[in-house]
This record gives structure tokens, sequence and C-alpha cells, in this order.
């Protein structure tokens, strides 16, 4: 009995087989039709794969190629601050106060080098904090290639990446890793891989990105002679849910990020300082000028954080809304509360998750040891009734 035509997973030969048939049919006719492209299904997915998640080398390697941009903002740091130093100190050295400009130039160098170092750490501390929410906490997964987009489903929360946000596909002997415009990203491990799933992730994904967009660090070895089974979650529905318009983030978290930076800025605003004291004088102290003119410095650094951090925050919750992120929906299901918007699903159990009255409504953190972190406020207008809130707090 012959097979029907879809049997083929690439859809039916282009031509019978067997010996060829007399004489050469019009073109674009018979046998040598080209071949009619087919639409594609956003709804089906095209590929699944069974996963696992990154071992600790493996996620060590993925923070490195994540916090590309944040390397970057240290070494612009740095060469700001060295171009300013030699500018000051050297182009406006003071041979009056020879001894007092190479003490304010030692401070200046202490204070940065404090303020940078700082810098650094929380930021790398922020960047493992970040990756490990990424990441999840399930151990198997599954990996949805559809048309449009990629996703990964772990028992603790769903990640939804659409191609047209990929800015980067990093290609590396452990991994793929596609990389979001909003700060997430999927990796596939090479240890989930059989060399077949390799090529088909290669011919079905990559292809779909500009040469601009990918990055090879080396060919990915996958090390699966068989595929790893795929793993089924359960996710149900919300028996109640709210939707969070001021979500993410909010003004008041922009000033309790700055002790970050302080340090920083006032090394900057020491420098401001020694160049105004060279040029002009409030007291007969070279030094105490230099440290006045550098607070003044500091004033006008924090009013201007205050209006960038304004601006950006207005902003980013416009982009946020534009693409999707906002509002941020949270339900209850059974014991767990479900978090997230139509490109991010977290499951977070009840006892992760604190919830209190606020002046504004419902105020909803995460929960890290003695310590929670704000994630949205729920308006009084966007309760539907007592009962939804009670749902919450109990």
């Amino acid at each position: 009995m012959m097979a029907p035509a879809d049997f083929y997973p690439s859809g039916p030969p282009a031509a019978p087989y067997g010996p060829g048939y007399p004489g050469v049919p019009p073109a674009g006719q018979g046998a040598f039709a080209p071949p009619i492209p087919r639409a594609e299904d956003p709804t089906r997915p095209q590929i699944v794969l069974g996963g696992r998640r990154l071992t600790d080398e493996e996620a060590e390697q993925v923070r490195r190629i994540y916090g590309r941009r944040g390397t970057v903002l240290n070494i612009v740091l740095l060469l700001c601050m060295a171009v300013l130093l030699l500018y000051v100190f050297l182009g406006f050295f003071n041979i009056d106060y020879w001894m007092e400009n190479l003490l304010m130039l030692l401070v200046t160098v202490l204070v940065f080098g404090a303020g940078f170092g700082l810098f650094v750490w929380t930021g790398a501390r922020n960047l493992r904090r970040v990756c490990r929410a990424i990441d999840g906490e399930g151990e198997n997964r599954a990996i949805e290639i559809y048309s449009d987009r990629i996703v990964s489903v772990s028992a603790s929360q769903r990640l939804v990446l659409p191609f047209s946000r990929v800015y980067k596909a990093v290609e590396t002997p452990a991994f793929f890793l596609f990389l979001g415009a909003e700060g997430r990203y999927i990796a596939v491990r090479a240890a989930d891989l059989t060399p077949f799933d390799a090529q088909k992730l290669r011919e079905t994904i990559l292809r779909r990105f500009p040469a601009a967009q990918r990055e090879t660090r080396g060919w990915l070895l996958p090390a699966l002679g068989s595929p790893l089974p795929i793993p089924v979650f359960s996710w149900g529905d919300p028996e109640v849910s709210l939707s969070a318009e001021k979500a993410f983030s909010r003004y008041r978290q922009k000033w309790a990020e700055i002790g970050r930076v302080l340090l920083l800025f006032y090394s900057f605003a020491m420098v401001m300082g020694v160049r105004l004291a060279n040029s002009f004088w409030i007291t007969p102290y070279y030094i105490l000028d230099s440290f006045l003119f550098s607070l003044a410095g500091m004033a006008v650094f924090l009013l201007l954080y205050g209006i960038v951090a304004a601006a950006v925050q207005a902003s980013a919750m416009g982009r946020l809304r534009h693409i999707g992120e906002l509002p941020l929906h949270i339900g209850v299901c059974g014991g767990d509360f479900l978090v997230g918007n139509r490109w991010y699903l977290r499951r977070v159990p009840r006892a992760g998750m604190a919830v209190k009255k606020a002046r504004g409504g419902l105020e909803f953190r995460l929960r890290k040891g003695k310590k929670s972190r704000w994630i949205a406020t729920v308006s009084r207008s966007a309760l539907p009734d007592p009962a939804a809130a009670d749902a919450f707090l109990k």
C-alpha cells in the first residue's frame, strides 16, 4: 500500500521515483515545477526538545556573554576618569599649591578606586541574581521552536522569546544562546542535543538572523546519541487574577540604588572641585575650597541624576507597555502565585511572596531570605471586589 503524501517529514518528493519520462514538459509544470512554499503555522511547534538546567560552568560562560554591556560600561568609566585626571591635574596644575594638588590627586584616585570597586562588585552580584532568575529552579525543561519564537518551559517558569526581539544568537561548543532585547535569554545545551538536533536547530533558527546578529565562538559539540525525553508540565489556570500597571521598577527604587554609584559621583565631583579651586577661591585654604566646590558639584550630579532617572523611568514604562511586558498579571493557582505577562510566566510559592495592603492598593514583594524586593502594586481601581484581595492576603 502506498504511504500517504504527508508521510514524508519535509513533504512529498518533487518528482515520482523510477525512470524519467520522455520529453521535457514546459517550465513550471510537471516534475520540474518549483516547490510551492508552505505557510508556516505559528501555533504548531516545529521542534520540541528535552533539556536540563545549565551547569555552574556553563552558567558562568553565559554570564560572561550576557554581561558584556556591563564590561563596556566599566571600561568607559575608567577612560573618562583617566582623561579628566590628565586634563585637570596636568592642564591646570597650580605650581603654588603643588603639594595640595598631589594630595587631592591621591584622594581622588582612592575615592574613585573604592567607588569603581563597589560599582563592579554590585554589578556582578546583580548579574548573578538576574541570571539565576532567568535560569529558573527546575532541573528539567522543554524547548519548543515555533516559526516566530522559541519557548522554554520548566516546572517553575515559562519564557517566550520572539525572534524579532533577539538581538544576538551565539553558538559556542557548550550551547546555543539567544539573547533578547528585554534582558532575558534562552540557552540550549550541547549536552542535551544529538548531532541531528544540533543541525536542525542551525537550519531552523540561525538562518532567520542576519550575519550581524549571529556570533560563533566555536562549533557546538553535541553529546547525546539519542534525544532526551520531553518533560510535560502542568500549568493550571488561576482561580483569581489581577493586573498591575505599576511593576518591575519605580522611581523610588532608582534612589535606593544610588548607593552603588555615590562614591563614583563624588570622585568626579572632586575632579571638578580641583578644577574650580585652581581658578576661584572661597576661603584662604586651597584644600577646603576644593572640597566645597566638590560638594557643590555633587549636588549638581544628584540633581541631574534625579532628572535623568525620572525621564528613564517614564520612558521605560512606556516601552514596556508597547512591547507587552505591562500590565503584569498576578494570579492565585492552588498554593502558588502565577506572575507574568505575554512573554514570561513564573510560579512563585505562597511563602515566597509577601502581599500587603498599601495606600495605593495591594503591594507584592518577592521574599529572599529576610529581605524582600518590590515587584508590583495593584491599584485599588484594578481590584474587582474585596474577595479578590482576600484571595491574595490569606
